[in-house]
């Protein structure tokens, strides 16, 4: 029994000795305590299993997607920031978008870091404003670039980790185009032992240096996206080359609903007919909006003239051993690495 029910049965008592109370108002008033004492657990337990299973119901509205979008050239962060949207946008969970810039302590004086902060994400936030985002911002100087990238999206549990590649080296023909430049001989000379911007940008050999580091070290699924003059998705590719690549149908899924970009699907060997229970997770209306081809083999030819392609990073290393020539002309393409599922 509870103290307040133990005191008001003292006060009862001695209210009845002292002939305050009549016998039948002291009975009545003992029951009274006596109940409300006893129901009183009872009662709130089942509020507390009440409330516990309303906030579980409410629970995956409310949880958070993290991603971490790590910006190396600051021009380049418009186009990382819309893809993310367009990839996460809608989903079933509230979108949390932090960016992420590091300077290399080499090359900055402590002095003009916080100049330097600002100047990283003035791009970026300009794009966020316009497209109703919030988003957090993260500068550091470091002497390992890609080490605290990683440190920071596995210490604060990142869902996913988009880094771009090659942006800056499209750049790179329209330079020894420049009148002046090919005027001095010997800049014309550096600039032509240096590889064309197609091989530059191909695939295998983004993916075998730094870029690597962030798919083995993360603990998140991580995005590298290869920019090929990227402006906006309207048509999309994906290859399904093993049934493990089917997650890529949730994140095209989103493009299609957020963009209602025309979807457009390589199955090689049927993945989707022999995966139905894959399948019965999608939307259907989704499905049934699917341009399916269906072959045995990946050509050359099927990767071109689309805004984005989405591959896996275990199935474009298979490719790319079987015929690194698939991937000369693709078109801006987002590898992903997959490891857990996020959209659920």
């Amino acid at each position: 029994m509870n103290t307040r029910g133990l005191m008001e049965l003292i006060v009862l008592n001695i209210g009845y000795e002292m002939n305050i109370l009549p016998p039948t108002i002291f009975v009545m008033l003992v029951i009274m305590a006596l109940v409300t004492t006893f129901m009183t657990t009872p009662i709130l337990n089942l509020i507390n299993k009440k409330a516990i299973k309303e906030t579980k119901e409410i629970q995956p509205t409310n949880s958070v997607l993290k991603v971490l979008i790590a910006i190396g050239n600051p021009e380049n962060s418009k186009i990382l920031l819309k893809l993310a949207k367009n990839l996460f946008d809608n989903i079933k969970k509230v979108l949390s978008i932090s960016l992420i810039h590091i300077t290399p302590s080499t090359d900055t004086n402590p002095i003009y870091s916080d100049q330097f902060a600002e100047d990283s994400f003035k791009s970026a936030t300009e794009e966020a404003q316009l497209h109703n985002l919030s988003i957090e911002t993260i500068y550091k100087v470091a002497d390992n670039v890609e080490a605290e990238i990683v440190k920071v999206a596995n210490q604060n549990n990142f869902d996913f980790l988009l880094v771009g590649a090659g942006q800056s080296l499209l750049e790179l023909s329209r330079i020894k185009k420049i009148p002046f430049i090919k005027n001095i001989k010997w800049l014309n000379d550096i600039l032509n032992r240096i590889p064309s911007s197609s091989d530059l940008l191909y695939p295998g050999n983004l993916i075998k240096d730094k870029t690597k580091y962030f798919i083995e070290q993360s603990n998140c699924n991580v995005g590298i996206f290869i920019n090929r003059n990227f402006t906006d998705i309207t048509s999309v590719l994906i290859i399904l080359y093993e049934k493990e690549d089917l997650f890529l149908l949730f994140y095209a899924q989103y493009l299609s609903k957020n963009q209602n970009a025309i979807i457009t699907l390589i199955d090689v060997n049927n993945i989707i007919s022999n995966n139905n229970q894959v399948i019965n997770k999608i939307d259907k209306q989704f499905v049934d909006k699917l341009n399916i081809i269906k072959v045995n083999k990946i050509a050359l030819k099927m990767f071109i003239n689309y805004d984005l392609v989405l591959i896996s990073y275990d199935t474009l290393n298979k490719l790319l051993e079987i015929d690194k020539r698939l991937f000369k002309n693709i078109s801006s393409t987002l590898v992903i690495k997959h490891k857990k599922d996020i959209f659920h």
